[in-house]
């Protein structure tokens, strides 16, 4: 699972654009080329990627724009820490381009 959260945290949006990562031996998964298994690992697709992360990243802008709209109406002013978010580089990235 650690090979699965460094490719998590270190993803993008686009890179890398595949990657195999090991299966745990304890599932005893057959290879399967249909499902893009081979010798206990499994090759993940910068797509593959995209379409777990996408609904949760898209989640998290709308609810950051909605505090940023909360703010505005009140007229106030706002510091935001990001660190916990400089970590997920798909999500920050995602920001910056909004």
């Amino acid at each position: 699972m650690n090979e699965f959260e460094g490719l998590k945290m270190s993803f993008n949006g686009t890179r890398p654009q595949r990657a195999r990562l090991s299966l745990p031996q304890e599932l005893r998964i057959d290879d399967d080329k249909s499902r893009k298994i081979e010798e206990g690992q499994i090759l993940v697709t910068a797509n593959d990627l995209c379409e777990m992360f996408d609904p949760h990243v898209n989640k998290t802008l709308e609810l950051i724009d909605g505090q940023i709209e909360a703010i505005n109406e009140n007229g106030g002013k706002v510091k935001v820490s990001v660190a916990h978010l400089a970590r997920k580089e798909i999500l920050l990235s995602n920001i910056v381009r909004g």
